[in-house]
């Protein structure tokens, strides 16, 4: 396991497909090692795979500072960010260009076709 630290940070689960283990076996190795008395791993980072997924850990050989877990947002503050990202949508249309609001996406509505004075005539 840790041989194959060496050959770049990683998570447990790319760890457990390199050293061929169960990944949850691979995770247990890698925090009895961090919980050790002379730890030869280190966290050096976290992230997500998914927008809403469980945070995971990559880790690297070494000893120093272990990063700190991201704290997870309340659904309360997740709702006050989707709304305010929405009212800067709605706020400016450069919003989108800026980066600070999505493009809007959903069901395609209705598409009403008015008709002109020359459609009238050629409907007549």
């Amino acid at each position: 396991m840790l041989k194959e630290l060496l050959k770049g940070a990683c998570d447990a689960y790319a760890l457990a497909d390199r050293i061929g283990v169960n990944r949850e076996w691979a995770g247990r190795l890698l925090r009895a090692n961090l919980t050790s008395d002379d730890p030869q791993v280190q966290v050096v980072r976290w992230y997500r795979e998914k927008p809403v997924g469980p945070y995971r850990e990559v880790w690297a050989r070494g000893h120093g500072e272990i990063a700190e877990r991201p704290v997870v947002l309340s659904r309360v503050e997740r709702k006050r960010l989707t709304r305010a990202s929405r009212r800067a949508a709605k706020a400016s249309p450069f919003a989108v260009a800026a980066g600070l609001a999505q493009v809007p996406i959903s069901r395609p509505g209705r598409v009403f076709n008015l008709l002109r004075d020359d459609d009238l005539e050629e409907a007549a």
